[in-house]
């Protein structure tokens, strides 16, 4: 499979390549199976219509323009696409949705994601490191040319968890994309299907888990399914 990958770190590309089962790196969108949009700033605040900015970090204006473009010509011409991390919140927006601008309790944890992918129920561990989140409208969850697929939650781990997750928690502060103070939603949002769009988004990190085989096995298999089978 012929994976172009944005604006990623050498090292960070690398770990997507070997995440990726038979994964071949181009340069160039004409050749590619596959567009990876990678982890890194917060995106613009004016990407989901929020004027506030006041707990975003630093946005990097012209990587957002970037991948918007790289994003409008992959869906033109049928190229799916993977977001990971910022990825994953910039195809969430890019598909009719918005951020909570921060959440408490993602940054550095190892979360427990609680999966349901055709039919099966699994709760599988990934990494992640993110203070926004992806704030879905499930109004456009059935709506022509926006429809998506909730398939992996954020699971607060109990004591029967495996020792080095055990500490892996659930958000409890949340702020909506106009910097406001809200309710936290029935679902944290860690794995979509932006089924209209061709997009998968991941919200934590995957390629930091190389050496789990469930982790790996799981999001090939989730890439497999979601993007290359009709």
């Amino acid at each position: 499979m012929n994976i172009l990958t944005l604006s990623s770190p050498k090292y960070e590309e690398e770990k997507i390549l070997d995440l990726i089962k038979d994964s071949k790196k181009v340069t160039d969108l004409k050749k590619a199976d596959l567009v990876v949009f990678t982890g890194g700033n917060d995106i613009s605040p004016h990407i989901y219509n929020s004027k506030n900015r006041k707990l975003c970090g630093t946005p990097h204006l012209s990587r957002d323009i970037y991948e918007i473009m790289m994003f409008k010509i992959a869906k033109q011409r049928g190229v799916p696409v993977l977001g990971i991390c910022r990825g994953a919140q910039l195809l969430s927006c890019l598909s009719g949705h918005s951020l909570y601008q921060h959440v408490n309790n993602h940054c550095s944890n190892n979360h427990l994601v609680q999966t349901a992918f055709h039919g099966n129920y699994k709760v599988i561990p990934i990494p992640g490191d993110h203070h926004q989140m992806m704030k879905l409208d499930y109004h456009l969850q059935n709506k022509k040319g926006y429809k998506f697929e909730l398939l992996g939650w954020a699971k607060k781990s109990s004591n029967s968890a495996k020792s080095n997750f055990v500490n892996s928690k659930i958000a409890t502060e949340f702020f909506d994309e106009n910097g406001q103070e809200t309710k936290m939603p029935f679902y944290e949002p860690e794995i979509v299907n932006f089924i209209d769009n061709k997009a998968l988004a991941i919200q934590g990190h995957p390629e930091w888990g190389l050496n789990n085989k469930l982790l790996t096995n799981f999001t090939n298999q989730l890439i497999e399914k979601t993007l290359f089978t009709t």
